[in-house]
């Protein structure tokens, strides 16, 4: 995903556009089932309503949020959106990179569910 964000930054061509923002859509949806099913497995049965509606909650809250910090950051690059879209792929990268290193976090997405 962080590649294909980057490449919303540098292409020119509008099929290369409609390729990196493809690629982006597939992944975003193979990681939110992935990441929800995982949160679900893994919650104890007794608070799992509550955790999923906090999942919920902060996911659809930092929509609006990001949007409007969006605007912020076009107006403070002087709309230059192709270099957003570039740092916003190379910071992705850089978060990838770093909660890849951490082994908690990779023990939990390791983690095998009963029956799958």
């Amino acid at each position: 995903m962080a590649a294909a964000t980057f490449l919303i930054g540098v292409a020119e061509s509008p099929y290369i556009l409609l390729a990196a923002n493809a690629i982006n859509g597939v992944f975003m949806g193979v990681m939110t089932v992935a990441f929800t099913t995982l949160m679900q497995a893994t919650t104890p049965d007794e608070v799992r309503g509550r955790v999923m509606s906090v999942m919920m909650t902060v996911i659809g809250g930092t929509v609006p949020l990001a949007m409007g910090l969006a605007g912020v950051l076009a107006d403070a690059v002087d709309q230059n959106v192709p270099l957003l879209f570039m740092a916003a792929g190379a910071l992705t990268a850089c978060v990838a990179a770093a909660v890849g290193c951490n082994r908690p976090f990779r023990e939990f997405i390791g983690t095998r569910l009963l029956g799958v």
